[in-house]
């Protein structure tokens, strides 16, 4: 499987440093295009999710106490939280079936569900 870091061109992610560590671990840095924040709006909203449910709620003391809740959070957001967006399926459940929308962009079983 490729890795690639697909992230926004703000300075934290343009130094050289970042760029060096994405070389070591055989990553690949790719960045949308400026003024195009639709691009990366998926990921914005998963950090956004991540933010407002973890590191706004939590204060943490220790790296291994971030990666114990991060790992949860995880496990939470994608095998049990409903997304609306996903026809309020979980995002597992969700590529379990394929991942596809259809045409008119709707989450898979969406005539099912509007129809109930």
């Amino acid at each position: 499987m490729n890795k690639l870091v697909f992230s926004i061109d703000g300075p934290e992610f343009i130094s050289s440093g970042f760029e060096l560590w994405c070389k070591s671990h055989e990553i690949e840095l790719m960045y949308i295009q400026p003024d195009k924040p639709t691009q990366n709006c998926l990921i914005e909203r998963l950090n956004g999710a991540y933010r407002k449910e973890m590191l706004d709620v939590y204060m943490f003391f220790e790296l291994n106490d971030v990666k114990e809740l991060t790992e949860n959070w995880i496990e939470e957001y994608n095998e049990r939280c409903l997304h609306e967006s996903l026809n309020n399926l979980t995002p597992s459940e969700w590529a379990i079936m394929g991942g596809k929308r259809d045409e008119k962009g709707h989450a898979p079983f969406h005539l099912f569900y509007t129809l109930k």
